[in-house]
C-alpha cells in the first residue's frame, strides 16, 4: 500500500511524535486503500448522520442539530489477556471537519471499548468555551488513554458524532483520517505528582451532588462508607432516564503535556448472582468549560466480570491528557449514575464511592 507524500509525512510525524521508547503499536489504520473494515451504526431513536468512506477518510455528516447520533467502529483488535493487568493503552485519532468556525462543530467522541462492551473509555470534544479543542479543517490529534480489566482479549475503537446542540451547525462533516493504538506498561509512567485526594469516609463535604432538569434525579446520600447513588424507584416502575452525579467543588489546575489519572474506589450492594442488574456508572474528568471530557463507562452487560458486587471494593481509572489548548485550565472530577434500561437494571441497587485519588505524570 503506497501513501501519498502528504499523508506519509503526517503518519510519520504522528508516530514519532507520540510513541514512547517503551511502547509498541498494536494497531495502525490510515484508511488509504479502503475503510479498514470499520462499520457504521446508529439507533432508530436518533437521526442517523450521513456516512461514507471518501479519499482516505471515514466521514460522518450531520443534517440536523437536535437529535443526531451515529458512529463508525473498528473490527475487533486482539489483546493478550496475560498482559492486561499492567497494560496502559494509548489510542490516537486524527479528526478533521469541513467547518471553518470551530464554535459550530458538533460534538465528536472517540472511544476505546472492551470487545464485550462492559467498559468504554471515552473522550469528547465539544465546541463550548473558546472552542479550541474542537476539530479544525487542518485536522487535530486526540489522545485517549486507558487500562483494561483483567482477562480482556479484545478491544474496538469508535468514532462518534452527536448533534444535539441548536447552537452548532445543522449541516457539517467530520472525518477520521487515522487511528492507532500503542501499548506500554503502567510502570513506565514517570514524574508522578499527587494532585488531589478525597476520602469520603472522613470528609464527604468535599464533593457536591448535581442533577439535570431533563432527567429524573437519582437518590444521593452520605454514609460512613462514602457517597452513595441509587434511585427512588422500585423494580417494575416505569421511568425514562435517571441521571445525576457527585462532583468536585475544588478544581485541579491543569499543566500542559501531563497525563492526569483519577482512581475511583467503588462498591455496590447487590449479590454476585445479581451483578448483571447493576446500573451504568461513569468515572468522568472534564475541564471547567466542558470543551474536553474523558470518562470511563462501566456497564453490566455480557459476562458482567468488571462490575462491583457484594460490597467488595473495585478501583477504576480515568485518564485526562492535557494538550496546549487546555493548559492553565481546571480539571473537575465527577462520578455519574445512569439508569436507562428498565429491563436490565435494578433501581434499588446502591453504589458507594469511597475515595478518589488524582495524580499526574509526564506525558509520553
Amino acid at each position: 500500500m503506497k501513501l501519498s507524500p502528504w499523508r506519509l509525512g503526517a503518519v510519520l510525524l504522528a508516530l514519532f511524535a507520540t510513541q514512547s521508547a517503551t511502547a509498541e503499536y498494536i494497531f495502525v489504520e490510515q484508511f488509504d486503500a479502503n475503510d479498514g473494515g470499520w462499520t457504521f451504526a446508529s439507533d432508530a431513536q436518533f437521526i442517523a448522520p450521513q456516512h461514507q468512506y471518501d479519499s482516505g477518510q471515514l466521514k460522518l455528516g450531520t443534517t440536523d442539530n437536535t437529535n443526531t447520533f451515529g458512529f463508525w467502529y473498528s473490527p475487533e483488535i486482539a489483546i493478550s489477556p496475560a498482559s492486561t493487568e499492567s497494560t496502559l493503552l494509548h489510542a490516537a485519532f486524527q479528526v478533521r471537519t469541513d467547518l471553518t468556525d470551530p464554535s459550530l462543530v458538533p460534538v465528536v467522541r472517540m472511544r476505546l471499548a472492551t470487545a464485550d462492551s462492559q467498559q468504554n473509555a471515552v473522550m469528547s470534544a465539544t465546541s463550548t468555551g473558546d472552542s479550541s479543542f474542537s476539530p479544525t479543517q487542518n485536522g487535530k490529534w486526540y489522545r485517549l488513554y486507558t487500562t483494561l480489566p483483567p482477562g480482556t482479549e479484545g478491544i474496538r475503537l469508535a468514532f462518534d458524532v452527536l448533534g444535539f446542540d441548536p447552537m452548532d451547525a445543522a449541516t457539517s462533516w467530520v472525518g477520521l483520517d487515522s487511528a492507532n493504538v500503542e501499548r506500554q506498561s503502567t510502570g513506565t509512567l514517570s514524574n508522578r505528582r499527587l494532585e488531589a485526594t478525597y476520602d469520603f469516609t472522613a470528609n464527604p463535604s468535599s464533593w457536591d451532588f448535581y442533577v439535570w432538569d431533563q432527567f429524573d434525579p437519582p437518590k444521593f446520600a452520605v454514609t460512613e462508607q462514602g457517597l452513595t447513588l441509587s434511585s427512588y424507584l422500585n423494580p417494575g416502575d416505569s421511568y425514562d432516564v435517571v441521571f445525576g452525579f457527585w462532583g468536585t467543588t475544588t478544581p485541579v489546575t491543569l499543566e500542559g503535556n501531563r497525563l492526569y489519572r483519577a482512581n475511583y474506589t467503588v462498591s455496590a450492594d447487590e449479590p454476585y448472582e445479581e451483578r448483571y442488574l447493576l446500573p451504568t456508572m461513569r468515572m468522568r474528568l472534564h475541564d471547567q468549560t466542558f470543551r474536553a471530557a474523558w470518562y470511563l463507562n462501566v456497564s453490566s452487560i455480557n459476562n458482567n466480570s468488571n462490575v462491583p458486587f457484594g460490597d467488595i471494593k473495585y478501583t477504576y481509572s480515568t485518564f485526562f491528557y492535557v494538550p496546549p489548548e487546555l493548559a492553565g485550565g481546571f480539571l473537575l472530577a465527577t462520578w455519574d449514575y445512569l439508569l436507562a434500561d428498565v429491563e436490565q437494571n435494578d433501581p434499588t441497587i446502591r453504589l458507594t464511592l469511597h475515595n478518589v485519588d488524582i495524580v499526574s505524570f509526564e506525558a509520553q
